[in-house]
């Protein structure tokens, strides 16, 4: 659970010791309905990945595939990556303005 995270992250988790074939899985919503990656890692046990929206909130878990195909999931985790860096410019034609005071 962290903020400001930069738009590609580098995923990683502990490893379990039946297995060598991890499924990393990330979600736009608490939910878990809308899966917006799924990927399977065998050995590692990290994964990175880019593409991420500025300023969104995202959830992950990893699966852990035991020799019987069983899958044994992580706690949710989440992370929001950092907002889109903007510039606000205040232009002031030239006798467009007015002077406040009388010189």
């Amino acid at each position: 659970n962290s903020l400001y995270n930069p738009v590609s992250l580098k995923f990683v988790w502990r490893k379990f010791k039946p297995t060598s074939t991890y499924i990393l899985q990330v979600y736009s919503d608490s939910l878990l309905t809308n899966k917006i990656f799924n990927f399977t890692v065998n050995t590692d046990t990290f994964k990175t990945i880019s593409g991420f929206g500025s300023d969104q909130k995202y959830y992950w878990r990893v699966g852990a595939k035991d020799t019987g195909n069983a899958i044994y999931y992580s706690t949710v985790w989440n992370f929001r990556t950092i907002p889109s860096k903007y510039v606000s410019i205040k232009l002031i034609l030239e006798g467009n303005y007015y002077p406040l005071f009388s010189q």
